[in-house]
């Protein structure tokens, strides 16, 4: 029996590298790994490699490959490397769709085989399963549930500190209809004694000659997490001590709130001396009149009894929510000039739109009291204000412990937001680890059933053939240009060493290379189904959707799977596409990931271009684009970012890239959400990602003058109208301003005024909008994919195999990678059926070497073991090594 699987990818590797962005790390370890299926019997490459039947199990050592009851070894590496690529979204273009569906396909059928030939195995012993299952999930969860619960607790703490910052304004506001009248009536006694000599009088105001003993109440926070407020507030005290001791002053210390206590002793410079009183006040949650009293009655002994000249306040001035200043002010002596204070202003703290914000408000200093000339004081005018004073002193100890506790409650509302988002995010972070270490333990167990992952070794079938399964390729000479090249050192590829290919080295591989199989493979579906009993197409979406705007055929624009494929090193557009230097700017026209992809990839630094597998030929074109000046990459969309088919992750990874600043104008994101927009908006969490995603992006808009970084910008509601060129060239594009109208789910993009129109310069454009099935005889087509009834396209009848389909043929080109695990092991479910319940033919390759020969195709056979090649040395190499790189011919 024989099953054969038509590709026309150049490599056994190519099979998971093409189409993939070449810097992902997941690729190189795919690369590797995926030879292990080679490695196995009666496992074919026809084009590319042979491995006989005669290579027996026990060449493949313990612990490196498992052995399937059909006798196919599978590397326990390769399934969870494969697992990995199928935890990824689609990056590059048709032809990863294509290969891991083909891989995944053929492991089904081996696996399935399985089943239907070798259910009576016995005296089979089980293997250890080599990829962890929800290793720390729970682990993992747990932490995912704590944090969330720390946010929330860090949320209640700010809404509590927003409480509390309306109690102390309140209290501000209830003390100022007394501190007004007492400060009015104090100003109309002064102006009443002005010229009397009132400072010898009265000692609270007396300022004295010089300034010997100074004393400095330093206004704290009896609690932490409240962001740096303590510590500027000790520190401003820390650096006016400082000062003084220049002066040779050594003040006196007095203060209120526990962190001042552990702050003197951790916080003040080294070298600094002070007297600490040992006077200190808590700075009550609830601040009443009676703690400004017992403040002030202390500071009052102080200064009237002459220990100090002069004392000062260290406190922390409220500004706004997000912000206040610490602040030094002098309490005691109070001057007549000092009362008279310039217009102050209170915040009141409300809220707008679910959102807390400060209202502030002037309050004009309250005028000085009239006294008329022929008032009659029942004691001296001098008396009277003398017994005022301590009032009003008290009066402004209270309003500065408010307004202390409102710049502590505030910067308590921003520590605990911060905190907030930073659990939020972290929670995110944690529940995307989560959910990717559960989606790869769902995964490895798909994998592993349809590769095999229940192979147990048996001596009844340890000598029993499996079935054979073949790839055909269209490269000629493939086998023997790669031996040679690779032999002789003569690639830009980073030293392999023997081992690195697992299995396949100890395998003594056969290579054979036939070409133009591709010619009927992908151009007729009915000559295979002569020879084989099932035909099973997986060639993808090779096609692509054009602009259809004038110009498009200017030298300088390119459709992204051409593009894709010839930095991914595809031998057939090496020639074909030509590239002159793109000047500054690049446009990519498409919503889609492959666009992001072409885009990052544009504006990646050249060291990390080097890292990748890519062909040399690309990355020194690339990097010689950017050394020309190529800064700007414009990402066009003819829809807004809620319509866009790019997912979180690929956006994600632009803000991480180095040297690179994404841009979103804040105008075209306001224009994306309108009431239909918002409504899909609301129905999809993905969607709110983004748009945190292109909030930050908003954020960069400021520096996209002034950035030194490259830069990717983003244009929404944007359609190309006309392709701009110079004699055949492109020198540009113009795009028209769309807007969206329709229902939720439903919008189209019209054309909105002609004045918003915009042109951008640019020597290169991408056309990303879309892939096409190419037709093939004998396959029917029906929007854009083929019709089929679980995979099967058609039954077999007399003479004819069946036929049938799996990844973008069989559900058209939309998905991710992990998609095609579904596809493939629908499609082998319904092969292995229809084969258990037909007449197979005897297998004979005579009928394909013929159809080849009579096609133009010979088979070239290198007889040499793959173990015969070396590659060249590492100091052979001028650039940063890889692991392995694309080939753009062999």
């Amino acid at each position: 029996m024989k099953i054969d699987m038509f590709e026309r990818l150049p490599t056994p590797f190519g099979l998971v590298r093409f189409g993939v962005a070449p810097d992902h790390p997941e690729v190189k370890n795919v690369i590797n790994d995926f030879t292990a299926v080679a490695a196995a019997p009666n496992f074919r490459f026809f084009g590319n490699t042979e491995i006989g039947p005669e290579v027996p199990l026990e060449r493949l050592r313990p612990g490196e490959a498992t052995r399937a009851r059909s006798g196919v070894a599978i590397s326990a590496n390769w399934t969870h490397h494969t697992n990995q690529l199928a935890s990824l979204e689609r990056r590059g273009s048709v032809g990863v769709t294509l290969a891991v569906g083909l891989v995944l396909f053929a492991a089904s059928c081996v696996w399935k085989h399985a089943e239907v030939d070798f259910v009576s195995a016995v005296q089979s012993k089980s293997r250890s399963v080599k990829v962890a299952r929800c290793a720390g999930d729970k682990a993992l969860k747990d932490r995912v549930t704590s944090i969330g619960k720390t946010s929330k607790l860090t949320d209640a703490m700010r809404l509590v500190a927003a409480a509390k910052v309306r109690a102390a304004q309140n209290g501000v506001a209830k003390s100022r209809p007394f501190s007004d009248e007492l400060l009015g009536m104090i100003k109309g006694l002064v102006k009443r004694l002005k010229g009397t000599g009132l400072e010898a009088d009265l000692p609270m105001l007396r300022v004295p000659e010089k300034v010997k003993e100074v004393g400095i109440l330093m206004m704290t926070a009896n609690r932490g997490l409240c962001g740096a407020y303590n510590t500027f507030v000790i520190k401003k005290t820390g650096a006016r001590i400082e000062d003084l001791n220049k002066q040779g002053i050594t003040p006196k210390l007095l203060i209120v709130g526990k962190k001042g206590l552990a702050g003197m002793k951790t916080r003040f410079p080294k070298d600094i001396k002070y007297n600490y009183t040992e006077e200190w006040f808590a700075m009550p949650d609830t601040i009443k009149a009676k703690d400004s009293a017992e403040i002030a009655e202390t500071l009052e002994n102080y200064f009237l009894s002459g220990e100090v000249d002069k004392i000062e306040i260290a406190y922390g001035k409220f500004i706004n929510l997000i912000s206040n200043e610490p602040t030094i002010r002098t309490l005691l002596p109070l001057s007549p000039t000092g009362i008279e204070d310039p217009e102050d202003e209170t915040f009141r703290l409300t809220t707008e739109s679910g959102k807390l914000k400060v209202e502030r408000e002037k309050q004009k200093s309250p005028k000085a009291k009239e006294i008329e000339a022929d008032v009659i004081f029942d004691q001296p005018p001098g008396v009277i204000l003398n017994s005022m004073l301590p009032l009003y002193l008290n009066s402004q100890i209270l309003s500065l412990m408010f307004d202390a506790q409102a710049s502590e409650l505030s910067s308590r509302m921003s520590a605990m937001k911060a905190a907030t988002d930073n659990a939020k995010e972290l929670q995110k972070k944690l529940l995307v680890l989560y959910n990717k270490k559960r989606q790869a333990a769902i995964t490895a167990e798909i994998c592993e059933q349809s590769a095999a992952a229940t192979a147990l070794e048996s001596a009844d079938v340890k000598g029993k053939a499996g079935p054979a399964l073949g790839v055909v390729d269209n490269e000629k000479s493939v086998a023997e240009d790669f031996m040679k090249e690779l032999d002789s050192g003569d690639i830009p590829d980073a030293p392999v060493s023997v081992d690195t290919f697992g299995p396949l080295t100890r395998a003594e591989l056969k290579v054979t290379a036939d070409a133009g199989f591709t010619a009927f493979c992908h151009s007729n579906a009915e000559e295979p189904r002569q020879i084989y009993d099932a035909v099973i197409l997986c060639s993808g979406a090779s096609g692509e959707r054009r602009l259809g705007i004038p110009g498009e055929d200017a030298f300088g624009v390119v459709g992204a799977p051409a593009f894709v494929k010839w930095y991914n090193s595809h031998p057939d557009y090496q020639d074909e596409l030509q590239f002159n230097p793109p000047g500054e700017a690049a446009v990519v026209v498409g919503q889609g990931n492959v666009a992001l992809d072409v885009a990052r990839l544009l504006l990646r630094s050249p060291p990390d271009l080097h890292a990748t597998d890519m062909d040399s030929k690309a990355v020194e074109a690339i990097t010689g684009w950017q050394k020309a000046g190529l800064r700007t990459v414009h990402i066009v969309g003819r829809r807004g970012f809620i319509q866009a088919a790019f997912t979180n992750a690929e956006l994600r990874e632009l803000l991480t890239t180095d040297g690179l600043l994404p841009v979103v104008d804040p105008e075209e994101l306001a224009l994306c959400r309108n009431e239909a927009s918002e409504a899909e908006l609301k129905k999809s969490r993905m969607k709110q990602r983004s748009l945190d995603i292109l909030q930050k992006m908003v954020a960069n808009f400021s520096e996209l003058e002034s950035t030194s970084k490259r830069i990717l910008r983003f244009h929404f509601l944007r359609s190309p109208l006309e392709v701009l060129s110079t004699q055949g060239a492109l020198t540009g594009i113009r795009m028209s301003r769309n807007q969206l109208s329709g229902e939720p789910g439903k919008q189209q993009a019209t054309p909105a005024d002609a004045s918003q129109n915009l042109e951008v310069s640019c020597g290169l454009l991408v056309r990303s909008v879309g892939f096409d099935i190419l037709p093939m005889a004998g396959l029917p087509l029906s929007s854009n994919r083929v019709p089929h009834r679980n995979g099967c396209v058609e039954s077999a009848g007399p003479g004819s195999a069946g036929l049938y389909v799996s990844g973008w043929l069989k559900r058209g080109p939309t998905g991710i990678i992990g998609s095609n695990i579904g596809d493939a092991k629908e499609t082998a479910e319904k092969v292995w059926k229809d084969l258990s319940e037909q007449t197979t033919k005897e297998w004979s390759e005579e009928p394909l070497q013929a159809m080849l020969s009579s096609k133009g195709s010979p088979v070239v056979l290198f007889e040499e073991p793959w173990t015969s090649c070396r590659p060249r040395p590492a100091e052979a190499h001028g650039q940063p090594l890889n692991l392995r790189i694309g080939l753009a011919s062999w």
